[in-house]
């Protein structure tokens, strides 16, 4: 998942073909996220790096909570069962701090061609 790059047909290079990290796969995933919000009874599992303030954990905790909290509890067991988490990113580092995108780092700003998720921290300057 380094920096491999691929070139496409018009010279430009891309990142390689990835499979994103999970928490069973990936210690880096374990030891990066070291805060854990669990929200509507562990419907939603909120993580966050040691740096994220416990004040954006706790407005992450009550939007969730307003978002879902309406929800049929067969909503919940479902999000439940799929395992669902929102990562949330400090206030002044890059998406590309976060394990699962680590891969973009370098990646100039567009799309991941391979994810589709946005990069914008691509390049120069990057932490």
């Amino acid at each position: 998942m380094g920096g491999a790059r691929a070139r496409t047909a018009g010279g430009e290079t891309q990142p390689e073909p990835h499979t994103l990290p999970t928490r069973a796969s990936c210690t880096a995933y374990e030891s990066f996220y070291t805060q854990t919000v669990r929200v509507l009874d562990g419907a939603v599992v909120i993580r966050a790096h040691e740096h994220v303030s416990t004040d954006a954990l706790a407005v992450a905790r009550d939007r969730v909570g307003r978002v879902l909290g309406g929800c049929a509890s067969s909503v919940r067991s479902n999000l439940r069962a799929a395992g669902a988490e929102l990562r949330v990113v400090g206030k002044d580092s890059p998406l590309t701090t976060l394990p699962e995108f680590r891969h973009l780092r370098g990646v100039k700003v567009g799309v991941c061609p391979h994810c589709m998720w946005l990069s914008w921290h691509g390049g120069e300057g990057e932490r």
